[in-house]
């Protein structure tokens, strides 16, 4: 419950933000832009700090994850990217995409990562159903070495909607590789050098 809680109030947050932006914009103010990266795990909760300075805070691996999770938003253009801990819990709520597997600073061990596309019970247009079908397909031929075929399948997954933006980073991506073929064992890995 937690995991799926978490998701909605991003959703809502989100939602909340796209009806406050045209009134700020109207104004004079320019518009709001938000990342959140949402990961789950055991924490150490508590006060922390001396006894002349303390700060209820939250530390441990999974926070750090979280961080660099909501770094992950500014590198593909997305507002919301979940951790695959809570992408097991609320894949049958939600409608996910694949984002990458990403290594971040400081962890050897990549990880998979995911956007929310919506809640199941408001299922995606036809066509954006399509392109994320061909974007996971591609994405799979992507991980095995196929660029070639990765590029065709990212390609008609940006024509099929323009709401998958991940799909035109991937025609990039594949395209670089096809150019300069990775030496060595591919592993799909994209490592990330920024928090």
């Amino acid at each position: 419950e937690d995991a799926i809680d978490a998701v909605q109030c991003a959703l809502d947050m989100l939602a909340g933000l796209d009806k406050l932006n045209p009134g700020w914009v109207a104004g004079g103010r320019p518009a709001l832009h938000v990342g959140i990266g949402i990961n789950r795990g055991e924490v150490i909760v508590g006060n922390m700090g001396s006894p002349r300075r303390k700060e209820f805070t939250v530390i441990g691996d999974s926070v750090n994850l979280a961080s660099r999770l909501e770094g992950v938003t500014k590198e593909y253009g997305l507002s919301l990217v979940i951790g695959e801990s809570v992408e097991q819990l609320v894949k049958d709520d939600f409608v996910l995409q694949s984002v990458d597997l990403i290594r971040v600073k400081g962890k050897k061990r990549p990880v998979q990562v995911f956007t929310v596309i919506a809640p199941v019970s408001q299922p995606p247009e036809p066509a954006l159903r399509e392109a994320l079908r061909l974007f996971e397909t591609g994405l799979t031929a992507y991980r095995e070495g196929r660029f070639a075929d990765a590029r065709g399948l990212f390609e008609k997954s940006a024509a099929a909607s323009a709401h998958n933006k991940l799909a035109g980073i991937y025609v990039q991506r594949s395209e670089v590789l096809i150019a300069e073929p990775p030496v060595g064992e591919w592993d799909g890995v994209f490592v990330m050098h920024t928090k």
